[in-house]
């Protein structure tokens, strides 16, 4: 399986609150990284990693 890490930095009130390293799947991609169903893709996977470590975290009541 091959993986891409993407560091998200979670700011609020302009200051940095959390950051959380998403390791992110990349063998949806067939390989092609230049289309934009590998970004949305990517963008669904970081977006569900945070939520589940702010659901996990307590933070969604922040």
């Amino acid at each position: 399986m091959s993986s891409a890490y993407y560091v998200a930095r979670i700011f609020y009130g302009g200051q940095q609150v959390e950051e959380v390293t998403a390791v992110v799947g990349t063998d949806f991609a067939d390989g092609d990284w230049t289309t934009p169903a590998f970004e949305r893709g990517l963008q669904e996977q970081i977006v569900q990693i945070i939520a589940a470590h702010a659901e996990s975290s307590g933070a969604e009541n922040a």
